[in-house]
């Protein structure tokens, strides 16, 4: 077989490709990952905003923590609400793609996260939450091009 060696225009549209679904979304299914994206932003915001009032300890009272506490919490319901109406409402190869992404992630989650914690009573490193779930974040990313790339 003579492949075509790819350019670097062509590498960036398959890897565009995999993150869109080929074109293969509706305008529905679009919108709602659209709609889903933005409430992602807004949690990381929300989150980033909290995690700073608290650091500069703004809230001196627990009632005014808790209440700060409460927003980022309550932008992750409508995240996940969102997610959930993009998954239920996409075709069976964009659920399934989106389901290896998930399964990736989770597994890297539950033995990954654990080896943080070791290296910290190991007195290693003190590794902050945000770094498993970053990697978690970046092992979904992977999960979801290599399952695209198998099934498209």
């Amino acid at each position: 077989m003579n492949a075509e060696p790819k350019n670097a225009d062509t590498t960036a549209q398959d890897w565009l490709c995999t993150i869109q679904s080929c074109g293969g979304m509706t305008k529905t299914d679009h919108r709602h990952y659209l709609r889903f994206t933005y409430w992602v932003f807004a949690w990381f915001v929300s989150f980033l905003s909290a995690s700073f009032a608290l650091r500069l300890e703004i809230a001196n009272q627990h009632s005014i923590a808790l209440v700060i506490i409460a927003i980022p919490l309550t932008i992750s319901a409508f995240t996940l609400r969102a997610y959930s109406r993009f998954y239920h409402g996409a075709d069976e190869l964009t659920q399934k793609i989106q389901l290896e992404g998930l399964k990736i992630a989770m597994a890297t989650g539950v033995f990954v996260t654990p080896l943080f914690e070791l290296l910290g009573v190991a007195g290693i490193h003190h590794f902050k939450i945000m770094t498993p779930l970053g990697i978690m974040g970046v092992a979904y990313s992977i999960g979801q091009i290599l399952a695209a790339r198998r099934y498209r």
